[in-house]
């Protein structure tokens, strides 16, 4: 009997056949970590290196070219030059101004970059009178979405109280942005109608789609963010806002192109005046009945998904009733679940909508602008406003979450949360009424 040459003793095959336990085990770590690999796979839109540029700018009003270049572009340049890591120097001058623009090395932070050019700033003995500025040029700060909206017999005015009203503030709350960049009016406009300064060397442009007016907000990552993940958050939240059905409702005595152009125009009644025609709505003189139609909006919609809920149940047992139950008991009755469900929203209706009528009137209030009132009005008003809670971090559940955030637990969690959510969806209990009817019938 001849002994097993090497390569028969190193036969993966022959070992696998007579070890079938630890080629099972083998193969499921395998694909165990595969599994790991993939859910720690980064997809990226571009990638994530950083290009450390820092740009001085100065100005001094009244210089000739030459001076600027011989007291500010070459003290710049003989300060700037020796730093380490240093790959590449620009600069340029005009009458009044210079500027250097520094590219360091891949690799240096921009933090690091800015620190060492604010560094070196000094020892460039500038003349008096001069204005310095130091900025970061991060090329992946780039935008990487954005929404332009129009509106039918919107102006672009209208549609931009609306973009910095609604959409700007929810974007700009998104961990991953930097910022958020409104277009299609001049900054100063902008800077009106949102109570808060616009950086004013922002261009004036005009944004239009399809051919009709309208403005854009333009969403701005951070340095380091995955572009397609910001992307997709904006998305999720402009989605979310659409979906909430936001519009604008204007309340108006005269008419008017205000009226014309908001989503629902409400007009109360004033004595001895004509209506307002260009109004959907008209009320009683005051504003009682308008708060009241605000606050049946959020009622109507949950007694209109409870109708429909009830509609879809009853017809769902009907036709059950029709297709599978007897002749005596089965299809005779078979529009009674249709006609129960119709009562019942009707009656559901009517409960709400008398709850709704019985509702007191909000206590009138009188809102007097900040710049109308007193200094020492102000400082009271402000004194008394609530603030915010300090809320300490639960430290008994930084363990849960630490153990949350790895993929053996991060997988099956978001697995069973969207099983949640198929069981949230408004159809689950009709095919669970269903399913329970045919039960019952047998069927």
């Amino acid at each position: 009997m001849t002994s097993p040459t090497l390569r028969e003793r190193l036969n993966i095959s022959r070992i696998a056949l007579r070890h079938p336990r630890a080629t099972y085990v083998a193969w499921a770590l395998v694909a165990l970590l595969g599994i790991v690999a993939w859910t720690r796979l980064r997809v990226a839109l571009f990638p994530d290196i950083t290009f450390p540029v820092i740009v001085i700018t100065v100005d001094r009003p009244g210089v000739s070219l030459e001076t600027m270049e011989r007291d500010v572009t070459l003290p710049l340049e003989r300060v700037v030059r020796p730093l380490a890591d240093l790959k590449a120097l620009r600069s340029g001058s005009s009458t009044g101004r210079s500027w250097l623009a520094a590219d360091f090395q891949v690799g240096l932070t921009l933090d690091e970059a800015e620190r060492r050019v604010r560094g070196a700033l000094p020892a460039a003995g500038l003349p008096k009178g001069t204005a310095s500025s130091v900025h970061r040029v991060d090329l992946n700060e780039t935008p990487v979405v954005t929404y332009v909206l129009v509106g039918k017999h919107r102006t672009p005015p209208q549609l931009m109280g609306t973009a910095l009203g609604t959409f700007l503030p929810a974007l700009r709350a998104l961990p991953d942005v930097e910022r958020v960049v409104p277009l299609g009016m001049d900054p100063e406009a902008i800077s009106r109608l949102s109570g808060a300064p616009v950086d004013s060397t922002l261009p004036f442009t005009l944004v239009r789609l399809d051919g009709r007016p309208g403005v854009a907000l333009e969403v701005v990552k951070r340095a380091g963010a995955n572009a397609l993940h910001v992307a997709r958050a904006a998305d999720s939240v402009v989605r979310r806002l659409q979906s909430d059905g936001r519009g604008v409702l204007v309340v108006s005595a005269a008419d008017g192109p205000a009226l014309l152009a908001a989503d629902v125009a409400v007009a109360p009644v004033l004595d001895g005046r004509s209506p307002a025609w260009g109004a959907d709505l008209v009320t009683r003189p005051g504003l009682a009945d308008a708060c009241r139609l605000v606050a049946a909006t959020v009622v109507a919609r949950a007694v209109s998904r409870r109708s429909v809920g009830t509609a879809l149940t009853g017809n769902v047992l009907g036709a059950l009733l029709a297709a599978v139950g007897s002749a005596r008991y089965g299809q005779r009755k078979a529009t009674a679940p249709g006609k129960t469900a119709t009562v019942y929203a009707m009656l559901d209706g009517a409960w709400t909508a008398g709850r709704v009528y019985r509702r007191p009137d909000p206590p009138p209030s009188v809102h007097t602008p900040w710049h109308a009132l007193d200094p020492d009005d102000v400082l009271r008003r402000l004194g008394e406003l609530p603030g915010e809670p300090d809320v300490e971090p639960n430290r008994l559940m930084a363990p849960v979450r630490a153990v949350g955030a790895l993929p053996l637990v991060r997988v099956p969690a978001r697995f069973a949360r969207t099983v949640a959510a198929e069981l949230a969806d408004p159809l689950t209990p009709i095919l669970g009424t269903g399913a329970a009817a045919t039960a019952v019938l047998g069927e």
